[in-house]
């Protein structure tokens, strides 16, 4: 049975996250609001010596909240721009297989067993990677360093370049109804 945690708790994680994103927001860091709060709980987590817990229940509705918001700007205009960019969307997927394959050669040469370098080398859900990864004998604290450092990566790298090589312009608004 897990070990049971006292509400106190659960509410600094939230607290330290929504601190993090505000700071974040200040500096105009790119997704502040999301990376702040990644690395402000990931900050007292590793560094301080105050334990922060998973509020029960809150991975799942915070899915929920953002599925939500991305199926209610899903509208015909959308589809025509997905349509539109139809090549980029392939190649992307194929760019993403081919360098999937090339990160599990990597991780083979380096020593890793199959099951390791295939579910640290693939991008997805990290916690469902280390799921798959123990049903098929994976080293789970390999896989999950490797796809904890992956989801970093990307997080932090990806909307600073788009921030830096577009430029920090504010959000077009969307178009008036007809």
């Amino acid at each position: 049975m897990p070990e049971r945690v006292t509400w106190r708790l659960y509410w600094a994680t939230p607290l330290v996250g929504a601190l993090g994103g505000w700071l974040a927001s200040l500096v105009g860091w790119p997704l502040p609001w999301m990376i702040g709060s990644l690395l402000a709980v990931m900050l007292v987590r590793c560094l301080a010596d105050l334990p922060l817990a998973e509020v029960p229940g809150a991975r799942k509705c915070g899915q929920w909240i953002v599925g939500i918001g991305i199926g209610l700007h899903f509208t015909p205009a959308v589809i025509e721009q997905v349509l539109a960019h139809s090549v980029i969307i392939v190649f992307g997927a194929v760019a993403t297989t081919l360098s999937s394959v090339l990160a599990i050669a990597f991780m083979r040469r380096s020593g890793e067993d199959r099951a390791t370098a295939f579910f640290a080398s693939m991008p997805g859900g990290a916690s469902e990677m280390v799921n798959l990864g123990q049903r098929h004998g994976a080293v789970l604290s390999r896989v999950a360093a490797a796809q904890s450092l992956r989801l970093l990566l990307v997080v932090l790298l990806v909307p600073a370049a788009f921030q830096y090589l577009l430029g920090g312009g504010q959000p077009r608004p969307p178009p008036a109804a007809p």
